[in-house]
């Protein structure tokens, strides 16, 4: 399967998994597109990583969004960088949550952002996808 092809059917799945954060959405979301985050190393040395994780996302969504979006609404993608960095990963995760209104998100890639910023997410009931990260403890 190529990569692209499993971030779409991953980005469809998060997003029809279930009713997080934004509890009427879809088909009712404000914004008129469904939030998906993906939290990774966008700037700095581990950027070249970061890139690897998120190009795939982004093609996933343009793909999806071509062809209707999910349930006739477009996705909108929004990026956090992180930097691999813990505290850096605790503010976008609250930042996703509070300001962009995400249900899902792809990420974090490094594991001690995954650490710090899953416990956030889970609290706020935001489907979290870990492409990259086999950690132990959460589930």
């Amino acid at each position: 399967m190529k990569p692209s092809i499993l971030m779409s059917a991953a980005v469809v799945g998060l997003i029809l998994t279930g009713d997080a954060h934004a509890n009427s959405c879809p088909p009712e979301c404000p914004s008129g597109k469904i939030p998906l985050g993906i939290i990774a190393p966008t700037s700095g040395p581990p950027a070249a990583f970061g890139r690897q994780a998120v190009r795939p996302a982004e093609i996933a969504v343009e793909a999806i969004n071509a062809s209707g979006g999910l349930m006739g609404l477009p996705i909108a993608l929004t990026i956090a960088d992180d930097k691999c960095d813990s505290g850096l990963a605790i503010a976008a995760a609250r930042r996703q949550i509070a300001s962009d209104r995400i249900s899902a998100v792809i990420g974090p890639i490094c594991p001690g952002a995954v650490d710090m910023a899953a416990p956030i997410y889970s609290e706020a009931g935001v489907i979290e996808f870990l492409p990259t990260v086999s950690t132990k403890g959460f589930g």
